[in-house]
């Protein structure tokens, strides 16, 4: 599987929207959710002067995508053939190639099938890898798994989770941080192994 970094003005306008317009499910499960500087995931706010702060920022910020770019394509470099060999082992049809999009707002990441994956450079919680690898497993596990059996938001972050507690990931990502809530999946839901 090959990488292809993107990052742009529209693309953090439209992620900032997206937020915006998904702030109940944002809540509901209690994530935290970066936005632009005075901006309120609870207030409406006009299109023109959101473009605008989202515009400032993104000038303010342009090395931090440089230099996030550069950081994740050195990593994948470096782990790329075990997490292909992890990826090819799962027996679902795979992307060729991930686009991944960065950005500086949002929970920290999200997928969009076919392909696409959105990282948060400023996510405190996992490494711009360990959040590709958890969202491109979402990729491969969304309709043959997550749809299929109906799985719920917590179901699904578990089980993609899970894959991290054995290898060969545990070895990869060593330090990967299991979130408080979670729950090993049942083992029928594991059964596609």
């Amino acid at each position: 599987m090959k990488i292809n970094i993107t990052y742009s003005k529209n693309r953090e306008f439209t992620k900032v929207k997206s937020c915006l317009k998904n702030a109940k499910f944002y809540i509901t499960n209690n994530y935290k959710v970066l936005l632009p500087s005075g901006v309120n995931l609870l207030e409406e706010i006009d299109d023109v002067l959101l473009r605008k702060l989202v515009e400032k920022e993104f000038e303010q910020n342009i090395r931090n995508y440089e230099d996030m770019e550069k950081k994740i394509t050195a990593e994948w470099n470096e782990k790329e053939k075990p997490l292909n060999a992890f990826f090819e082992s799962l027996p679902f049809k795979k992307p060729e190639k991930l686009n991944i999009v960065l950005s500086n707002y949002g929970s920290g990441g999200s997928y969009y099938l076919p392909n696409k994956l959105l990282v948060t450079l400023n996510n405190k919680h996992y490494s711009p890898l360990e959040t590709i690898t958890h969202e491109t497993i979402h990729l491969i596990l969304e309709k043959p798994i997550i749809k299929k059996q109906k799985l719920s938001h917590f179901e699904k972050e578990s089980l993609v989770d899970y894959f991290f507690t054995i290898e060969p990931l545990c070895s990869i990502f060593p330090n990967y941080k299991m979130p408080q809530n979670y729950k090993k999946p049942n083992k029928k839901l594991l059964s596609f192994k």
